[in-house]
């Protein structure tokens, strides 16, 4: 995957039917899965499919928010937004699209990533 655009805390990378979005702040909320449920309820989400979303142990705190929905040019995707903190001044979040069909593949390149993620010093 190779960055296709960024803006001052997002980067954007395309590659093989997949999008990864990698997002940063310094001034994160202090509950990760707090966070994930609030946007959840504000979704908009086009055909929006709720498959789970709860803590997962990553870094000092983090949530993982994984569900289904349709593009705005009517493509199924599967997503999952992992949003943690790096400490109480620092969160990410890794954002994962794949189409449904590619998901299962896409895994082991998922867990590579969340591996090898830095934080910013």
């Amino acid at each position: 995957m190779k960055a296709q655009s960024s803006s001052h805390d997002e980067q954007y990378f395309r590659g093989d039917n997949r999008l990864l979005i990698i997002a940063q702040t310094d001034q994160p909320q202090p509950d990760p899965l707090a966070d994930w449920q609030q946007q959840e309820k504000n979704r908009s989400y086009r055909d929006y499919s709720l498959i789970k979303l709860q803590s997962v142990k990553y870094f000092q705190k983090a949530a993982d928010w994984e569900f289904l929905y349709t593009t705005d040019n009517g493509h199924r995707q599967h997503a999952v937004k992992r949003n943690f903190l790096t400490s109480p001044q620092q969160a990410y979040s890794i954002n994962w699209y794949t189409t449904p069909e590619d998901w299962g593949d896409a895994q082991q390149d998922l867990k590579v990533i969340y591996d090898g993620f830095k934080p910013l010093s």
